[in-house]
């Protein structure tokens, strides 16, 4: 495979100079390594974090992956998927019987297997009545939510929040808050209202703090519900991605509104639920009956794309209407994942394991704050550990920096958004292994300061 062919033209859009993304993952790669990311490049659509690509996988187990080039990595990203590692046992003979027996069946049918994860998923979210309707991703999962609520309610408007992400179908955008992710692809769905976070934001003042912000959002929100009387739905993360954890009160009071006005409540937990944040579902830890959820991401355990929403069961709407009416609605395949992941995460106790490695880790991160807090703010979600840097202060750059410092010392972070370096760390991880990952985190965050 020829070295010095050219990047095609999403290459030559990136970032010039030291901190070049290009430079960097070019700069780093192999012979063999460097020929695919640059065939992928040139075969694939620009796109975020992926023009071009990172890194090229030839392998993963558990908690590691293996670059083309022969590098290991603890992967604390994974898209949030890989909460029970790669390739696990379990869920590999699980996807070897069911495609011995039959890994796909028309829409229209179904088999035991759809059932059994429906019936087990619906268990485990304290709704054994409720509704399932499994998908293939997390923006499938919504647009479901947004049909059903619209078909149920007889109302097109909703109330999200502004920095939110919901995935990139249409109906997944208009709810998203980020103007970046829209940009260009307007219009989209009419009705879509938007309001503060809960948390700390762009558009908060300096002395504002995420209890502040959090009055601040429900505030707005009620606003909202008394000026337009025809809201259909309120659709946000439960936890925001990135460890952002809002006040016990806060999905309580918006419950209650919901409740005054008519209103669904679709909780999105797809990035951040199954256990990652300590509770297997985290409307759990808010004692909050939301009228849909929905999940993704790692119900699928790393192998199979696959997403779900629970339903309550008074939404069941006219069949009529067509919103379930997709190619791989009941693919089985898919709903063996599905049961084999939920199966691991309960034989393996993985959500005590996050809740008790994140404790730990959270007094790992107030020692780093003793260190670096004058740089950074670290917040922590269980599993989920971010680092935050003043954008004010060269915060992007950074971050940049510390992302590809963790690389280099053989740990994958999140990607960042603007000033954040997160790790999604999976549910699978020992201590040892997760005591290492923050040490380097640190050592990164030195490196970079200087």
């Amino acid at each position: 495979m020829p070295d010095d062919r050219q990047p095609n033209k999403s290459l030559d859009r990136a970032e010039v100079g030291p901190l070049s993304r290009r430079d960097w993952i070019l700069g780093r790669a192999g012979p063999r390594e460097m020929g695919i990311l640059l065939d992928d490049d040139r075969m694939s659509v620009a796109g975020t974090a992926n023009s071009p690509c990172t890194m090229a996988i030839r392998s993963a187990l558990g908690i590691w992956v293996e670059d083309e080039t022969g590098r290991r990595y603890r992967d604390l990203y994974g898209n949030n998927c890989h909460h029970i590692g790669y390739r696990h046992p379990h869920l590999v003979q699980a996807l070897r019987d069911q495609l011995d027996a039959v890994p796909w069946i028309s829409r229209g049918f179904t088999s035991a297997v759809n059932t059994a994860f429906a019936a087990k998923l619906a268990t485990l979210a304290g709704r054994p009545d409720a509704k399932v309707m499994t998908e293939r991703n997390g923006a499938d999962a919504i647009e479901v939510a947004l049909s059903l609520a619209r078909a149920s309610t007889g109302r097109y408007k909703t109330i999200s929040f502004y920095g939110a992400y919901h995935g990139r179908s249409a109906g997944a955008l208009s709810v998203s808050g980020s103007y970046q992710h829209r940009q260009g692809l307007g219009p989209l769905l009419p009705g879509a209202i938007h309001v503060p976070p809960f948390h700390r934001h762009a558009g908060s003042a300096p002395g504002d703090t995420h209890e502040s912000c959090a009055r601040e959002s429900l505030a707005a929100m009620r606003t909202v519900f008394e000026y337009e009387r025809d809201i259909g739905a309120v659709v946000g993360e439960t936890i925001r991605n990135f460890a952002y954890v809002p006040p016990d009160w806060y999905w309580p009071e918006v419950r209650k509104l919901c409740d005054r006005y008519g209103a669904l409540l679709i909780l999105d937990e797809i990035a951040t639920g199954l256990g990652k944040t300590g509770s297997l579902f985290n409307f759990q830890r808010f004692d909050l009956r939301p009228d849909m959820v929905c999940i993704g991401k790692s119900i699928g355990g790393a192998a199979m794309p696959l997403s779900a929403v629970v339903v309550d069961p008074s939404l069941d709407i006219d069949p009529g209407l067509n919103v379930g009416y997709y190619t791989n609605e009941k693919n089985p395949l898919g709903a063996r994942a599905g049961l084999a992941t939920l199966e691991i995460i309960e034989a393996e106790r993985l959500v005590e394991n996050a809740r008790t490695l994140g404790a730990h880790a959270a007094i790992r991160l107030e020692e780093m704050r003793k260190i670096h807090g004058a740089t950074a703010t670290f917040r922590t979600a269980g599993l989920m550990l971010a680092a935050e840097f003043d954008p004010d202060r060269g915060g992007k750059e950074l971050a940049d920096l510390i992302y590809r410092g963790c690389v280099e010392r053989g740990v994958i972070p999140m990607f960042s958004p603007a000033s954040t370096v997160a790790l999604s760390v999976p549910l699978v991880i020992d201590q040892r292994n997760l005591d290492e990952c923050i040490d380097i985190l640190g050592e990164a965050i030195t490196a970079a300061s200087q």
